[in-house]
This record gives C-alpha cells, sequence and structure tokens, in this order.
C-alpha cells in the first residue's frame, strides 16, 4: 500500500511540474492517468493478470510520433511495471510498441488506442520470450481505461 501512496504521489509531482513548463503547456507534453487490465499467460504456463493504475507521459516528436514512458504499479505483486513506447498518432488515434518489464522479466508491449476528450482507452497486448527452450512466454491482453491533462 505504501508503494502505490508513493506511486500516486509521484504521479502528482510530475503533474506539478509539467504545469510549470511552456513546452508542457503548448501541449506538446501530456499526462495520462490509467486503470490497466490485463489477462493470460505467465511464464509459468498458469492463467494470470496484471490489474494496476498506471502513469504515462505521452511527448510529442512532431506532428506523427510520441513516445510515451509509462509506471504501471502491478497490485496482485506489489510492483512497479515500467515501459516506454514509440507510438505512430493518426488522427486522434496512436499505435505503438515497445519494451515493458513485468516481475523482473522484459515484455513487448503493443498498444491501439484513442483519446477523445480527455478521456483514454487502449487495448494493449504484452508478450515475452520463453525463459528456456522448451518453455512457454508470457502473452497478455487486455484493456487500459484513463484520463489525460
Amino acid at each position: 500500500m505504501a508503494r502505490m501512496i508513493r506511486a500516486l504521489a509521484a504521479a502528482w509531482i510530475v503533474a506539478a511540474l509539467m504545469t510549470s513548463f511552456s513546452w508542457a503547456q503548448s501541449g506538446r507534453v501530456q499526462l495520462a492517468l490509467t486503470g490497466t487490465l490485463l489477462l493470460g499467460q505467465d511464464f509459468d504456463g498458469e492463467l494470470s493478470g496484471i490489474v494496476g493504475p498506471a502513469v504515462r507521459l505521452d511527448i510529442e516528436l512532431g506532428r506523427r510520433f510520441m513516445v510515451s514512458p509509462e509506471a504501471l504499479y502491478t497490485l496482485g505483486w506489489k510492483s512497479l511495471s515500467p515501459a516506454a513506447t514509440l507510438n505512430f498518432k493518426f488522427g486522434s488515434a496512436y499505435a505503438g510498441v515497445g519494451p515493458m518489464i513485468w516481475h523482473g522479466r522484459w515484455l513487448i508491449k503493443a498498444h491501439l488506442g484513442t483519446v477523445v476528450d480527455h478521456m483514454l482507452i487502449e487495448a494493449v497486448y504484452a508478450r515475452g520470450a520463453p525463459d528456456h527452450p522448451y518453455g512457454e512466454g508470457a502473452a497478455f491482453v487486455g484493456l487500459a481505461l484513463g484520463f489525460v491533462f
């Protein structure tokens, strides 16, 4: 619980700092607070899920691209799962791919989403390679809903 409070406090600090930068005020950087639910198979081949709140910064790189570093607090494991995606924007929608660390292991995260009236909705897919040649790789699919500042 203390880690979750620290993660939320860090999100509010980032939001406060963002409002003081003119670059952020120009709309080139946005803060998103989301709730994420991913279901699938973990590295042991067991049915599992990743659930928790996330904080994400969307940093625009021109008109068509943005980089989105993210921190997801996984409730079941009480740990922070960082991720970063490079996204291609088309209208109010975007699609992106990048690395994610979950429970000490690397995954590739891909997502497709849209922002409408400050509300964010995205479909998420995350896949990890197996630990050994005959093992199962982790694979998750799910949804993230949130609010963009």
